[in-house]
């Protein structure tokens, strides 16, 4: 009995040497992930999934400890267990940049975490075995049969160097994200087996992280990259897939690269830059086979394999890569999924740059509407696809005015075809603002044809800016009216440039949503500018647009962010700041506003909230009526009593909460009788007034310069008079009045 004591004794100390070797081969993995603080994307649940391989490992070691100690008391002995468990201490990460924040990857840190896995890979299926022989020595049971404690000659190159032949027949979930069915990693498990799993687990991940490391470092040699790019780059293959998008994208990226690949071995076979016959198959994307990043080798080969269709005909491979991309607009329009650009960024930048020009000829006008590309590629995109819709819209309109048929030309394609060529034609002369007279070229950032249209157009790359402003006009805007308000965004960045000549500067329109129309639609309630019903749809797609400026910009500067509503689109503003609280912009610019769908500015999500309001604008002043309109009996507006007004408090209202600064006042009507001017909704943009040189200030965040109207000293509470009363009562003529007062208006305006 005393010799049996003595080797379980010694057996006991080896697997306590074992796990002092061992069980923090993954400490400085979880390290470096925890300090470098990438967030978003897939990193978060890379991270958990290492806590729990890290959490299961160490477990593993007090298992097989527990073990042995269990059988040398059931023979009388003493042993007391050591803790196995490691601590790892976590290094702030505010030596990562400025302002105690870390926003970008450090390639030395990922390229350290994946050397420690795949040594972990290396080093714990040999942990495993050793464990495997002192268990067996000392005949602990376990519930599945031990292999012999000599490493067998059945390796599987999958599983990582080192991985002995019992790993082979490891059941799946040990190879998944962290999650064990059945097995709760409490104490009686199979440690060595636990062991060996880990290490499978590690061997696992090091391939593709590698690969998606080595793109990243070709893109960036600074290596230094966003938040977002880290985390969908290198830990794609964890990030959840909302909507479908990320399986979408691997599925562009599939046929992408394989269509490339075939034009590239029959450059001959293409028309105006166009892929024809498609050399692959649609829909072979295996399920589940592909990650947010990127492909695998499987995936990609399953598309190359060959058939073909006719010259001058869509091959079937690229009508499923523009349904996969449409996939991708669709999630993007709903707002819901916050990291979507930021997985599309990541995406287009691991593409390799065949597929990323096969895209664009493939289907330029999808690939220019994806929030998370480049500006410049977006701009040449959208452009591509303006030129190729002009050319073949006015073809066929020749056609239908030469046709033999008189009424050819009152045909409903040929009333949407008019209405097309006039949105090009809008399009093309807001472009022709940019590049003249100090400004930089005009970026078309997205565009749409037919109905009301929609588009982006901005003055300066927002990639590269110090600051960006992107503003949102309201009611009445349509496609090929857009010229105005891409003045008035040519205007804003002329003024903002005019203080602040070293900064690079961006000034945004964006109209990607159906604005309400003064017509016969406006007694819809999903139509009326009264109610909140569009706002409430073009919000999402405003912050999708946002979170690609956000995520598209370069990562070795943080910009200044001002999102600018006017009108209605002020609406639109403020529930698209409530959908990114504290992520959406820098401050909110609310003119002309009828509400911001708040009641305090504070709800809104930003740093700054500053309104202008003409005194004599009558749309702002709707903000103050009781009314709300709701969807009624057969999708009528019903109004319906609201202390609160349509939208929320009127921003201008003092108890809202937001900076007012100083706009020009114009007169009323007919001798002021009427209080109301409309050209006053619409002249916060005229040259030389105070409300423009307030907006180029704002944009520059040169609030020193602005003329702030001072909010309305409240009440002081009231005291009971003394009884009996032995003084007058004070003379109140003098306290400031609660009623807020018309902006004022400089001297002489």
């Amino acid at each position: 009995m005393a010799g049996e004591t003595a080797a379980l004794e010694a057996a006991f100390s080896r697997v306590v040497r074992l796990a002092g070797e061992h069980a923090g081969a993954l400490d400085s993995a979880a390290r470096y992930m925890a300090a470098s603080t990438w967030v978003g994307g897939g990193a978060v649940a890379f991270s958990q999934a290492l806590s729990g391989q890290r959490t299961r490992l160490q477990r593993a070691f007090e298992t097989a400890a527990g073990q042995i100690a269990g059988q040398i008391r059931a023979q009388g002995g003493h042993v007391a267990i050591p803790a196995l468990t490691t601590s790892i201490a976590i290094l702030s990460s505010t030596t990562h940049g400025s302002g105690g924040s870390y926003a970008g990857m450090d390639v030395a840190a990922m390229t350290r975490l994946i050397h420690d896995l795949d040594h972990a890979a290396d080093t714990l299926p040999a942990a495993a075995h050793q464990l495997t022989a002192i268990l067996t020595e000392a005949c602990i049971p376990n519930s599945t049969p031990r292999p012999n404690a000599a490493p067998g000659s059945g390796h599987n190159p999958s599983l990582g160097p080192g991985a002995g032949h019992y790993l082979d027949r490891a059941p799946d979930h040990y190879l998944d994200a962290g999650h064990y069915p059945g097995r709760d990693l409490d104490r009686g498990t199979d440690p060595d087996r636990d062991i060996a799993a880990v290490g499978a687990w590690a061997a696992a991940q090091v391939p593709d992280l590698r690969r998606r490391l080595t793109v990243l470092q070709q893109q960036y040699d600074s290596g230094l990259t966003s938040a977002g790019m880290a985390a969908f780059g290198l830990f794609g293959g964890y990030a959840p897939d909302q909507g479908g998008a990320a399986t979408a994208l691997a599925t562009a990226t599939a046929l992408a690269t394989a269509l490339a690949t075939v034009g590239n071995a029959h450059a001959g076979d293409t028309t105006a830059g166009r892929p024809t016959a498609g050399s692959t198959t649609a829909g072979s994307t295996t399920a589940g086979s592909t990650t947010a990043g990127g492909t695998t080798a499987a995936d990609t080969s399953a598309f190359s394999t060959a058939g073909s269709t006719t010259a001058g005909g869509t091959s079937a491979s690229s009508t499923a890569l523009a349904a996969a991309l449409a996939t991708v607009l669709t999630a993007q329009r709903t707002g819901k999924d916050a990291t979507l650009a930021a997985r599309v960024t990541a995406w287009w930048r691991l593409l390799s740059h065949a597929a990323q020009e096969h895209l664009i000829a493939a289907a330029p006008n999808l690939v220019g509407s994806l929030n998370g590309l480049p500006a410049a590629t977006r701009d040449r995109a959208n452009r591509t696809f303006l030129h190729e819709q002009q050319v073949a819209i006015e073809r066929r309109l020749a056609q239908l005015r030469t046709s033999g048929h008189p009424a050819g030309r009152k045909t409903q394609e040929f009333r949407e075809l008019d209405l097309k060529l006039r949105q090009i034609d809008a399009v093309t002369q807001s472009l022709a603002l940019g590049g003249a007279q100090g400004r930089p070229p005009a970026l078309l950032l997205s565009l749409s044809l037919g109905g009301l249209g929609r588009t982006a157009i901005s003055f300066g790359d927002p990639d590269q800016a110090d600051t960006v402003v992107t503003s949102v006009p309201g009611t009445g805007t349509r496609l090929d009216g857009i010229l105005t308000d891409v003045d008035r965004a040519g205007k804003l960045w002329d003024q903002a440039h005019s203080t602040a000549r070293s900064q690079k500067i961006a000034s945004v329109l964006w109209f990607e949503y159906d604005a309400p129309q003064l017509d016969a639609t406006e007694i819809l309630a999903d139509r009326s500018v009264t109610a909140p019903y569009i706002a409430q749809r073009g919000g999402g797609t405003l912050d999708s647009f946002i979170d690609g400026l956000h995520t598209a910009h370069k990562a070795s500067s943080i910009p200044r962010f001002t999102v600018l509503g006017h009108s209605y689109g002020s609406v639109v503003v403020g529930v698209a700041a409530q959908g990114r609280p504290r992520a959406f912009a820098d401050q909110l610019i609310a003119l002309g506003s009828p509400g911001m769908m708040a009641t305090r500015a504070r709800q809104l999500g930003v740093d700054q909230v500053w309104v202008g309001e003409s005194p004599h604008d009558p749309v702002a002043d709707l903000g103050r009526l009781p009314l709300r309109s709701v969807r009624g009996p057969g999708g009528r507006i019903e109004p319906e009593f609201s202390i609160d007004g349509p939208f929320g408090t009127d921003p201008s209202d003092p108890e809202f909460g937001a900076h007012r600064f100083v706009v020009q006042d114009l007169p009323g009507n007919l001798l002021d009788v009427i209080p109301y001017n409309f050209p006053a909704h619409s002249g916060y943009w005229d040259p030389n007034s105070p409300s423009l040189r307030h907006l180029g200030f704002l944009i520059n965040g040169q609030y020193s310069n602005v003329l702030v109207i001072p909010l309305p000293l409240p009440h002081p509470e009231a005291e009971p008079p003394p009884t009996p009363p032995s003084v007058a009562t004070p003379d109140r003529s003098s306290r400031p009045s609660p009623t807020p007062q018309p902006s004022p208006g400089p001297s002489g305006a």
